[in-house]
């Protein structure tokens, strides 16, 4: 009988990594949906490239945006991400509107869109910048108002 030959410690303390990027997202989401009383809806979740030179195969691609249930075809992205197996170096691709706001990373030649995270602690330190940018705060305070009109409204049609 041939004997098992893997040597495989399975945890993320073992990879080197805590939380994959898309839970640190995640969190936040489950956070802001807390903060509004469930008003306003972000999500991450996994984006399918349809274009195939768009992002290589080895690749984790997820879609960051907000919504609401009073708005249910509205979608604002935020951003996306990509990373591979390994979790880091992960990509950031931004709405323009908040690249703009953030400015070019420093020496830079790259798109301003774009932001490179090399480790969890790079992509945790940028998220709040991202999450807070004056673009993001004005969605959410939009989509918060459309849901307490909607909320009034349906209270002044059920009296």
């Amino acid at each position: 009988m041939i004997k098992n030959m893997w040597n495989i410690n399975l945890s993320y303390a073992a990879s080197g990594i805590t939380v994959p990027p898309d839970e640190i997202i995640e969190a936040q989401c489950k956070y802001l949906l807390e903060l509004t009383g469930g008003k306003i809806i972000a999500r991450v979740s996994a984006y399918k490239i349809y274009e195939e030179n768009d992002v290589p195969n080895d690749k984790f691609v997820f879609e960051f945006y907000l919504s609401s249930l009073s708005a249910p075809y509205y979608k604002f992205r935020v951003m996306f991400i990509s990373y591979p197996i390994e979790y880091y170096p992960v990509a950031i691709e931004l709405d323009d509107e908040i690249a703009e706001e953030l400015g070019t990373t420093e020496g830079s030649n790259r798109d301003s869109r774009f932001r490179y995270c090399d480790k969890e602690e790079e992509f945790i330190s940028i998220l709040p910048n991202i999450i807070n940018s004056k673009k993001v705060n004005k969605v959410i305070n939009s989509l918060y108002v459309i849901a307490n009109s909607h909320e009034r409204r349906d209270g002044e049609i059920s009296s």
